[in-house]
């Protein structure tokens, strides 16, 4: 095998040999499988089991392992199972972006949420997991990361440039920038667009101009996020606000 396994086990209970033992895995929990480790299961009881599997490649797992701890390394994990609820959740919503067709919006919305949980898995379970890069000034490094997506919302900013922006690894960005405004960039770039889209369509500006001018591809891309965002289209906002 060339990759690591990271699965999350969506049953009630399954016998799994990993990591040289038997292990019971319950619902909800992480199988983290190293390359080249023997393993296999089978559900107990009649029910069956349905999980949910990422194969990363070496390159990701090593860019990753790079970003949070500085040195280019495949990560190991001593332990095949993780009891991690709050990651489980985070890495079951990230494999269900991948099940709809892509578009370059949303392929870098499941980059970066597949670099999160990676990230955060390597960062809590890996074997000489490192302390996370500590700054003095992370309010004001996220705050001009916060400025570039305000000032530059028409543009597709990729993680790696708002990264140096701050002046972080991508992975410490995206934990901060979550932390301190409660969304990750690519959410929060979402809503920097919306907010402009909705000051122009006050102003009487025609739906299409709006679009473009915001970043979106056209306007049906526009309608689709308002609306996920807003609770009406784009139209009827704009009727409403000029009553």
């Amino acid at each position: 095998m060339t990759t690591s396994n990271c699965c999350v086990r969506r049953t009630i209970h399954t016998q799994f040999f990993c990591g040289g033992r038997l292990n019971s895995i319950h619902e909800g929990q992480i199988i983290v499988i190293n390359p080249a480790e023997v393993h296999y299961g089978h559900a107990i009881g009649s029910e069956g089991w349905t999980y949910r599997i990422f194969y990363p490649g070496v390159s990701l797992l090593r860019k990753i392992t790079a970003s949070v701890t500085g040195k280019v390394m495949m990560p190991h994990f001593p332990s095949p199972v993780i009891n991690d609820e709050k990651l489980a959740a985070l890495m079951f919503d990230a494999h269900t972006l991948f099940e709809d067709k892509p578009s370059p919006e949303s392929q870098q919305e499941r980059d970066i949420a597949l670099r999160m949980v990676l990230g955060e898995l390597v960062a809590r379970y890996a074997v000489h997991r490192p302390a996370i890069e500590q700054q003095h000034s992370e309010w004001q490094s996220i705050y001009r990361a916060r400025e570039q997506l305000e000032c530059h919302y028409a543009e597709n900013i990729t993680l790696e440039q708002l990264a140096q922006v701050a002046g972080f690894s991508p992975f410490h960005l995206l934990r901060l920038f979550s932390s301190q405004t409660g969304l990750p960039p690519h959410k929060y770039l979402m809503h920097v667009r919306i907010k402009q889209a909705k000051n122009m369509l006050s102003s009487g500006e025609q739906i299409k101009d709006v679009a473009l001018a915001t970043g979106f591809t056209d306007q049906s891309h526009l309608t689709r996020r308002f609306k996920s965002v807003v609770g009406v289209t784009p139209g009827q906002y704009a009727r409403h606000v000029q009553m």
